[in-house]
């Protein structure tokens, strides 16, 4: 259609709708953009939270494995135990401070979950191993040995659980037989070995300071 032949008013009315028409697109487009840059922003916050938290939680693990280290424990059986009781509170504050957030999202959340699941692995751990204790006349020599030589599948757990069981009987009996041949370590303070050599037998004589002799006999010869 020539516009020329259009009257003024009518060609005013098309050009009116025509800036209307751009006008509009203009502003859905800066509405679309805005949009993506929200949806940005907000992923982008939630990322930069959940980065905080990460570094939050290290930060408190690493304290905490401080204030484990800068104690000297008397007995290596308290200190296991204090180390995993260690491990497990870790992971339940790692899981509160998940849930902690002014907005939770399903990020935040199955965070949580994961290191919940994990303090229940660690409990279950140190379960299985108190069982493994408490089944062997060993005791935890036996947990010693299991935890000393990791395998790789778990099918192969109850062959590891023997294989330990036979490497503690190993060690007590040698243990054992080093303590039998050398009787110095059952000598009280003050007293001594003497061997006397005879046609007949070797003899042990313990002698205690201010008290006379005790004669032992320690081998007969034939």
């Amino acid at each position: 259609m020539d516009t020329d032949m259009l009257s003024s008013p009518l060609r005013n009315v098309i050009s009116r709708e025509v800036s209307n028409a751009i006008s509009t697109s203009q502003q859905d487009l800066l509405n679309s953009i805005n949009g993506i840059m929200d949806s940005k922003l907000t992923n982008l916050q939630t990322t930069l939270q959940e980065s905080q938290q990460e570094i939050s939680q290290t930060q408190m693990a690493k304290m905490e494995e401080t204030l484990t280290d800068n104690y000297t424990f008397q007995r290596k059986g308290n200190e296991n135990q204090f180390k995993y009781g260690v491990k497990v509170l870790t992971k339940l504050k790692e899981a509160k401070s998940s849930l902690e957030v002014h907005d939770l999202t399903r990020a935040t959340v199955q965070n949580a979950k994961s290191r919940i699941s994990e303090g229940i692995d660690i409990v279950q751990e140190r379960q299985k191993l108190i069982k493994l204790a408490d089944s062997s006349q060993l005791g935890w020599k036996v947990v010693n040995e299991y935890v000393a030589n990791p395998i790789a599948e778990d099918s192969e757990d109850e062959r590891k659980m023997l294989r330990a069981q036979s490497r503690a009987e190993r060690k007590s009996k040698a243990e054992k037989t080093r303590k039998t041949s050398n009787p110095d370590k059952f000598l009280m303070p003050g007293m001594q070995i003497k061997m006397i050599p005879s046609s007949l037998e070797s003899v042990s004589i313990v002698e205690k300071g201010g008290t006379g002799q005790i004669i032992v006999l320690i081998e007969n010869k034939r």
